[in-house]
């Protein structure tokens, strides 16, 4: 089994992800700036209402308002704004299940979720452009799976302490395509526009905001026999999805998260085949 991270394993990617990545019918435009800055938002879900109508939105240059930053990754940035993805967080309800107090979907469940857009993922760090950059995700809602992608700069990363959670930035930019080696990573995406803002400055600004730690959604593959997950999806590619959610700013967290992980997996007898981290990996594949 060839190891991936992000993207599922190549030829089985076709029938296990449906045809969900649509174009959504959103209207909110975004606010022109006066600044030298073509766009500015205060939120993750204004950013992608804009990205995923317009259609000349790359090279445009942005300011990002009052935002944390994370060192990980959307699995599938945008997905969690579309409608398709909102139904299948939806469908996902009708899998929870419940034992000695404690909710969670099984694994028909996660399936749902990461249609609806759960998932992250984290990146050594990539030259873009001619320079180092660290991929990371601006977000304004505390979770990782719904923000927006950055690559920062090697010369901006110090002024980020990702142990910090309570720390605000305005980000300025400009919204770039993927580049071509990194399209491997999110050959899963469909009718989505494959951006990323590459960041040019970085502000610190104060807040009296409340800032609760920014959760993200690590998320694996595995194969298992079970014969209590057959579906028609499952039966064909014999695969099965899991995630755990926990904060960001905390190895402990992810430890316990990845323990959680390979428990939840070992219970339908099931292989891990994907890891989540690149920085400090998970699991042996």
């Amino acid at each position: 089994m060839q190891k991936v991270i992000a993207e599922l394993p190549p030829k089985q990617v076709i029938n296990f992800l449906l045809q969900h990545f649509k174009n959504t019918n959103l209207q909110k435009p975004g606010n022109f700036q006066q600044n030298g800055t073509d766009f500015g938002f205060k939120s993750n879900e204004d950013f992608w209402k804009v990205l995923l109508r317009e259609r000349n939105t790359a090279f445009k240059s942005l300011i990002l308002e009052g935002f944390r930053i994370v060192d990980w990754f959307p699995r599938t940035p945008g997905l969690y704004h579309t409608e398709d993805a909102f139904r299948a967080r939806m469908d996902a309800k009708h899998y929870l299940r419940e034992e000695k107090g404690i909710k969670f979907y099984n694994p028909h469940g996660k399936f749902h979720m990461i249609e609806g857009g759960v998932g992250s993922v984290r990146f050594k760090p990539v030259t873009v452009e001619n320079q180092e950059c660290l991929l990371c995700t601006a977000t304004s809602d505390n979770y990782c799976h719904s923000g927006i992608p950055l690559a920062i700069p090697d010369r901006l990363v110090s002024k980020i302490d990702f142990d910090d959670y309570k720390l605000y930035f305005n980000i300025i930019g400009k919204v770039k395509f993927l580049p071509n080696f990194l399209e491997n990573h999110f050959i899963h995406m469909s009718r989505i526009p494959q951006i990323y803002v590459l960041v040019d400055n970085l502000q610190v600004v104060s807040t009296d905001r409340l800032a609760e730690p920014i959760k993200i959604t690590p998320m694996v593959f595995f194969t298992s026999n079970s014969s209590s997950l057959n579906t028609d999806i499952e039966n064909e590619l014999n695969q099965r999805v899991t995630y755990a959610n926990c904060n960001a700013h905390s190895n402990e967290e992810l430890d316990i998260a990845c323990d959680w992980i390979k428990f939840y997996v070992s219970q339908y007898s099931g292989v891990i085949i994907t890891n989540f981290d690149e920085q400090r990996p998970a699991f042996v594949i």
